[in-house]
């Protein structure tokens, strides 16, 4: 919270749900969520449960879709 310049729990909490939200949304649209090194090139891939869920969701969800078309 400190190095954030967060007063609150309340403003961490809604950061932290706003940041998870958009992530979550940005998955299930099929995107990666990194950091990324332009320098070099690279890029680290976030992974956290929640995300690889919404993930295996989402494309669960295209698939039932191609198949009941």
């Amino acid at each position: 919270m400190r190095e954030a310049h967060i007063d609150t729990y309340k403003e961490l909490f809604s950061n932290a749900l706003t940041l998870l939200h958009w992530a979550v949304e940005q998955v299930r649209q099929g995107r990666t969520i990194a950091s990324m090194d332009e320098s070099q090139e690279k890029y680290k891939e976030l992974a956290m449960p929640i995300l690889q869920k919404a993930k295996a969701k989402s494309t669960a969800k295209q698939r039932e879709t191609a198949v009941s078309r």
